[in-house]
């Protein structure tokens, strides 16, 4: 093999390579630094970690908002620190710098195995959506400190990767360790499962009268629910979630033009290219191309065209998580909604909305990407008709 055809066989993988290097150098900046990021809530959980370390057990009573109450937090991420700390005997300060571009750059491909799920196969999709990654400062500034949701950010879209596989242990499995990472994620995980088990059943009962993947992907949800009810009631006694410090205290961060533009202005640029392409301009090629339609195609490899095998169920799927986090990090408006059905106006909300749109950036950048190979397909970008692997 001589070095036109080593490069032409393997540029893709090299790009890829050099995406997650750039990530993970990125983030390794943090070991350069006198202290890790200390905005946010990160303090409290390396005080949680050491004390952890120090007694040998998972503290009962929470040191933030003051202490002294029941601990409500999920311990995932604070026993995945202290744990590597007491294994490697590296001071948690430091073993909390070292895990954020080791879960940085895990979260970058679990949205590109994501995309090339939902892609139905396609590396471009799964290459651009990992670009994208990089590119948007909403995710940066959620990747670069050592706080549980940067743990969130890597198991969700790895979840709904196991869930559009059908993997039904291991979307199980995600969802166990989802309700005990980190609470806002595990709202948006059941909101997109919940959504998604909504569209499965009703296309179930319209077309294919097969019940079992939403009655699977009910068993997902079940499973996540039951073991955070667990979590909380051995902790703080109570099933009621409103109790939990994140909502008693309204943090509330609303999404503003400023969280908007953090999105990234290349993922903004191909977002609305890339519902176009998932929605209404894939399908209607086929169709014109006497293709069958999507659902028919669902796992072949791509031919030599720029058709997307996206499945039903991608479909579903993205639907579901767009609408999920549009909801959640508007919850601001729960009550003005809750009002207007039903005339009860105490109801309010309004928390922690920023942190629910990163999850909305995470498909936001998926999306982009469909849009980028759409657009590149249209100047015969000839690089993409190459046979997918």
């Amino acid at each position: 093999m001589n070095i036109e055809e080593f490069i032409k066989r393997y540029w893709y993988y090299g790009a890829l390579l050099i995406i997650v290097l750039i990530a993970l150098l990125y983030r390794a900046q943090i070991l350069g630094n006198f202290l890790i990021p200390t905005w946010g809530n990160t303090m409290y959980h390396v005080g949680i970690e050491r004390e952890m370390i120090e007694t040998q057990h998972y503290p009962t009573t929470e040191l933030s908002y003051g202490g002294g109450f029941p601990n409500f937090y999920v311990p995932g991420f604070r026993l995945l620190v202290a744990s590597l700390s007491i294994a490697t005997g590296i001071d948690v300060m430091v073993m909390s710098a070292l895990i954020v571009p080791v879960l940085g750059v895990f979260g970058l491909l679990a949205v590109y195995a994501i995309a090339y799920r939902l892609s139905g196969g396609n590396k471009f999709v799964g290459l651009f959506a990992a670009f994208f990654f990089l590119l948007s400062p909403d995710i940066t500034l959620n990747t670069v400190r050592p706080f549980p949701q940067l743990m969130g950010l890597f198991i969700l879209p790895l979840a709904l990767y196991f869930l559009l596989r059908e993997d039904w242990p291991m979307a199980i499995l995600m969802s166990v360790t989802m309700a005990l990472t980190h609470q806002q994620s595990m709202f948006t995980m059941v909101g997109i499962m919940g959504l998604y088990m909504v569209f499965q059943f009703a296309y179930a009962a319209i077309k294919t009268k097969d019940f079992k993947k939403p009655a699977m992907v009910t068993i997902c949800i079940l499973a996540l629910v039951m073991t955070y009810a667990i979590w909380q009631m051995l902790t703080m006694g109570t099933l009621n979630i409103l109790n939990i410090a994140q909502i008693t205290y309204h943090e509330a961060w609303p999404v503003t033009m400023s969280t908007i533009i953090q999105t990234g202005l290349f993922v903004l640029l191909f977002f609305i290219p890339g519902l176009v392409y998932i929605f209404l301009e894939n399908d209607s090629k086929k169709a014109a191309a006497g293709q069958p339609p999507a659902s028919a195609q669902a796992g072949r490899k791509a031919r030599n065209n720029y058709n997307l095998n996206i499945s039903v169920d991608a479909k579903l799927l993205i639907l579901s998580w767009i609408a999920a986090t549009v909801i959640l990090f508007k919850n601001e408006m729960w009550g003005i909604w809750l009002s207007a059905l039903t005339h009860i106006s105490a109801f309010n909300l309004s928390t922690m909305q920023s942190r629910f749109y990163t999850y909305f950036t995470e498909v936001a950048i998926i999306i982009a990407a469909f849009g980028m190979y759409w657009l590149l397909s249209l100047i015969n970008f000839d690089v993409m008709l190459e046979k997918q692997e």
